[in-house]
């Protein structure tokens, strides 16, 4: 997808936090993580419950190792509100490794695995 379509996306639908986070995914994939990470912010700005700019921020901000109380609480955000979803659990697990919780990473890791085996919930229109 071109950006230039995503940057239009966003200019005729500011509220919309989909329009954001598709560019900051496509961003992050081309390693761009600085705009990504903007891009994820203006996403939970718009709508602060937003899931997958919570989970795709923490991660990047895990794997830098910057601002982790930041990224823990968009991580354990994002695991209240899909408590089965394992690509929440994970950037949760990695937070509580990267941060010493060496205590929590069993008992998330646990529910990780069982997250695993649940099908993911189908959206349907």
């Amino acid at each position: 997808m071109k950006l230039w379509v995503l940057d239009g996306l966003a200019k005729n639908n500011p509220a919309n936090p989909l329009a954001y986070a598709v560019k900051a995914r496509v961003l992050e994939s081309q390693g761009n993580l600085a705009a990504a990470k903007e891009l994820y912010g203006q996403a939970l700005k718009v709508d602060p419950n937003y899931e997958e700019a919570s989970n795709n921020l923490a991660w990047i901000l895990a794997e830098e190792g910057s601002d982790l109380p930041r990224a823990l609480g968009y991580a354990q955000a994002a695991r209240r509100r899909y408590p089965d979803n394992p690509d929440v659990a994970d950037t949760l697990l990695l937070l509580l490794v990267v941060s010493g919780d060496v205590l929590a990473p069993e008992h998330v890791k646990t529910e990780y695995t069982e997250a695993q085996r649940k099908p993911l919930p189908t959206v349907v229109d």
